[in-house]
């Protein structure tokens, strides 16, 4: 949706003074932005992540995914204390994936690309890191990561954002903020609940692109 034309849509929306359409309104944003990007021939992005609390983390790496099965992520930095580098890649039929030096190999996945990029919405992308830290692949990527994974709550804190609650297997997760520029997604601010504590997290995107 433009920004334009949403600014509009919301205005209207606000005429009838009822919260639940403009929370309605909020929660179709996002899912416009799940479905184009499962149906784009092309995502890419380059992204920085830092988290402070439970755990704390600063990686940067990049994210290119083609058509249905073919990805390319790398990430380096530091992941609870360690120096890490990481990797996801799709070639000639199989999944190489974990730490770069050492990567696992597996068959590739028949809903990796939904487990990637529904994740990226929903959870953020250092989860799916987090994975790979532990040599393990991207969650619930043989399927059912939309029902694993649910987010609820829409709100707008202003019209470049659009917030919501996570949760994850049923249990109430944390919160999470996206904010957009001319339609862009350029960064998340997400607080995720552990029984340890809570872990603040903000991922920054550049040169986001969906073709």
């Amino acid at each position: 949706m433009g920004t334009v034309k949403r600014k509009l849509s919301l205005l209207l929306l606000g005429l009838f003074c009822f919260d639940g359409l403009s929370a309605i309104a909020d929660e179709q944003q996002i899912r416009n932005l799940e479905t184009a990007l499962l149906d784009a021939d092309r995502v890419q992005l380059q992204f920085t992540v830092t988290s402070t609390g439970a755990v704390e983390t600063e990686l940067s790496g990049f994210l290119i995914f083609r058509g249905d099965d073919e990805v390319s992520l790398e990430a380096s930095g530091e992941f609870a204390g360690n120096e890490v580098e990481l990797k996801l890649a799709t070639m000639a039929g199989e999944m190489h994936y974990g730490l770069r030096s050492n990567p696992a190999t597996d068959a590739i996945p028949s809903q990796l690309k939904a487990s990637v990029l529904i994740g990226l919405v929903r959870m953020g992308i250092l989860h799916n890191l987090a994975m790979l830290s532990a040599g393990a692949a991207p969650d619930h990527a043989e399927g059912g990561v939309e029902e694993w994974v649910q987010i609820n709550d829409f709100s707008e804190p202003d019209t470049d954002a659009v917030a919501f609650a996570i949760t994850i297997a049923g249990q109430p997760s944390g919160n999470a903020t996206l904010l957009f520029e001319s339609d862009q997604l350029v960064r998340r601010l997400q607080t995720v609940e552990f029984a340890e504590g809570a872990m603040q997290v903000t991922e920054e995107y550049r040169g986001f692109s969906i073709r």
